[in-house]
């Protein structure tokens, strides 16, 4: 680790030093533009400039000045899946392998990148730590897609910028207020099998200087196989209040209430209701400091508490267990970020403080946990150094944590324009993953007792990849990784989690674009993953493929099919996860210009469209069949 960041630090003076011609510090970057469409590849890299991403240093800029391997999901891209929730989105990003609780309507997933485990993964929104705190589960299914303006997904360690980011980040970052005085939104409403039903309304515009942006949404389903129900609702607001000195405040709320019914086992007849309310509150505010850097102090609370109460499906009055879970979490953080010259900078400090406690009752068994709080602290620092066809980008954060030991994480990255069309991206990087609290108490789902000398799990990554456009009408992407982990947590012979031993993470990824022909697009990703453990037993490879056929045509019409294959090449040749059929999904929308200002959107989609089988375990909630649904939108 010295040797790591003694090399850092010499590099970034050298490259300083010899870069004595200052630039014009480049125009501030106020929005954010959807992503590349593919419509024109001969401008490719130039639209890309206009592709702005926040995750990979905490401030805006041009994803061609990213040496992190990143995919960006826009609003557009989102409604044209007219997807119910992210996941069904994410689940076509290469590289990220999403595992459905059944494929049921906005059912829970699992996220992982690169063949990392669940918990590795972290999600956020606009910068706040979204995954459970107990647990780490990565869950996106509560969070209402339509208030998504971009999704930003980070594919390998990002702890220089995150802290504990082992595997990957999802940004999820919300739309903004309105600036016009007339007000503008979208009213949406679907009608599916089985009483599946989804309405949603958003309204944003300008009160007085008082910008707004308002959202609610309710989502419901009778269940679409072995009863498993749905009942959710979300309402989400937005203030933006100019203040003097060209100082700017916003405010956002957010309620959502999922409440759903699930199978836990069919084969062992236990079914299980689960309800969860969230809030979360943020405020930020804003002002320039002089003419080239911006100052951003921001303050959020994050509270969960859910309900899990399990039964045996044969009598409901039959309880198997019952768990209570009550979390809480509070930040700050204070961010400078700006231009000078070569350099554009973002320096940054945050802080964090988090509770929860457990009731888990099972038969004969009733188990309370209060672990104390969760405090931490950190500093960042990140550069975006131009030279040129050449961007350099070194990263430093140091975090403190009450839970376990300090953790220095070191970046550097590259990226090339090595011609009109090449675009080469390079990075090196050390991630880590904090402990659950939940493995260092006392493990409420077991009984087993947990281990506090457990530390965090810490890797060294490294990433090459190649954008290319030199093949006529063709877009192709190549990304090499490799994650070398050490200190990886495992369950001893007495069921107790400790660090030992290490796993290596390596493999491809490799996705194509066409240029459009008619209207018509042919899109496909491909990702290989291997994965070596420092044991006698390896858990084999595993890769996912999706293709997409996507059209866009004249008089508004549009629409997509899309395949996703899951191939898994377990150890344990009983196990169900070593195949899985291509699963392929429909959408078509046809829309009508009413006049200037409105649009009415007509669509349809078909899930399933082959009843293809593609789950976790044929013994844990089994995926849906085929089912359709049809709605409409109107854009004012």
């Amino acid at each position: 680790m010295k040797q790591t960041s003694s090399a850092l630090a010499c590099l970034l003076l050298a490259v300083t030093l010899a870069a004595p011609q200052v630039r014009a510090a480049e125009d501030a970057i106020d929005t954010r533009i959807a992503a590349v469409s593919g419509s024109d590849l001969d401008l490719y890299f130039a639209q890309a400039e206009l592709t702005v991403v926040e995750s990979a240093s905490h401030a805006p800029k041009p994803i061609t000045q990213a040496a992190e391997n990143i995919t960006v999901i826009t609003a557009q891209e989102i409604e044209r899946w007219n997807a119910h929730t992210l996941q069904e989105v994410l689940v076509r990003v290469p590289g990220m392998l999403v595992q459905f609780s059944g494929q049921e309507v906005a059912n829970g997933a699992i996220l992982t990148i690169q063949g990392s485990d669940y918990e590795h993964v972290q999600v956020f929104i606009d910068g706040v730590r979204w995954n459970d705190i107990s647990s780490g589960f990565n869950e996106t299914d509560q969070i209402p897609v339509g208030i998504i303006q971009q999704v930003e997904i980070i594919k390998g360690p990002a702890s220089s910028t995150w802290g504990s980011a082992f595997g990957g980040v999802v940004n999820i970052i919300t739309k903004s207020a309105g600036t016009s005085v007339q007000p503008s939104g979208t009213l949406t409403a679907s009608y599916g099998e089985r009483g599946t039903t989804g309405t949603a309304a958003e309204v944003k515009g300008l009160a007085g200087p008082l910008g707004y942006y308002l959202y609610g949404q309710l989502l419901n389903s009778d269940g679409l196989k072995n009863d498993r129900w749905l009942d959710s609702d979300a309402q989400y607001a937005k203030l933006s209040i100019p203040l003097p000195a060209q100082t700017g405040l916003t405010l956002s709320l957010l309620r959502t209430n999922p409440e759903y019914q699930y199978i836990r086992s069919v084969k062992e007849d236990v079914g299980a209701r689960w309800d969860e309310t969230i809030r979360y509150a943020t405020a930020s505010v804003s002002r320039p400091l002089g003419q080239a850097f911006h100052l951003l102090l921001a303050g959020s609370l994050l509270s969960k508490r859910s309900d899990d109460y399990s039964y045996y499906l044969s009598s409901e009055d039959e309880t198997w267990s019952d768990y209570r879970q009550d979390s809480k979490n509070s930040s700050g953080s204070l961010r400078v970020y700006g231009d000078l010259g070569r350099h554009s900078l973002s320096l940054g400090a945050e802080t964090s403080r988090s509770t929860y406690d457990e009731n888990y009752e099972a038969v004969g068994l009733q188990l309370l946990n209060y672990p104390p709080p969760e405090e931490s602290w950190s500093v960042y620092a990140n550069d975006t150094i131009h030279l040129g066809r050449a961007t350099l980008i070194p990263g430093l954060r140091y975090d403190s944590m009450s839970i376990a030991d300090p953790q220095l994480s070191p970046s550097l990255g590259l990226t090339v324009r090595l011609n009109d069309d090449n675009l080469l991206r390079a990075e090196v990087a050390r991630g880590f993953r904090r402990p659950q609290p939940i493995l260092k108490n006392l493990n409420q789902s077991f009984g087993y007792p947990g281990n506090p000398q457990l530390e965090s799990e810490v890797v060294n990554s490294t990433q090459l990849g190649i954008e290319s456009t030199a093949i006529p009408f063709l877009l192709l992407k190549a990304t090499i990784f490799r994650h070398d982990a050490r200190d990886v947590w495992r369950a001893d012979d007495s069921g107790i989690w400790v660090n030992g031993g290490g796993a290596i993470r390596d493999g491809i990824e490799l996705a194509m674009e066409t240029e459009r022909w008619h209207g018509l697009s042919l899109q496909a990703n491909h990702t290989l993953v291997r994965i070596k453990l420092e044991s006698d037993l390896d858990p084999g490879d595993t890769s996912f493929t999706n293709l997409i056929f996507d059209y866009q045509g004249d008089w508004g019409c549009s629409g997509r099919l899309a395949g996703n294959h899951v191939w898994y090449n377990d150890v344990d040749p009983t196990s169900s996860r070593r195949a899985a059929a291509m699963v392929w999904d429909a959408t078509a929308t046809k829309a009508f210009p009413l006049d200037s200002r409105y649009r009415l959107d007509l669509f349809a989609s078909a899930h399933n469209l082959f009843n293809g089988s593609q789950t976790v375990s044929q013994n844990y909630s089994p995926n849906a069949d085929r089912w359709l649904e049809a709605g409409l939108r109107l854009h004012f």
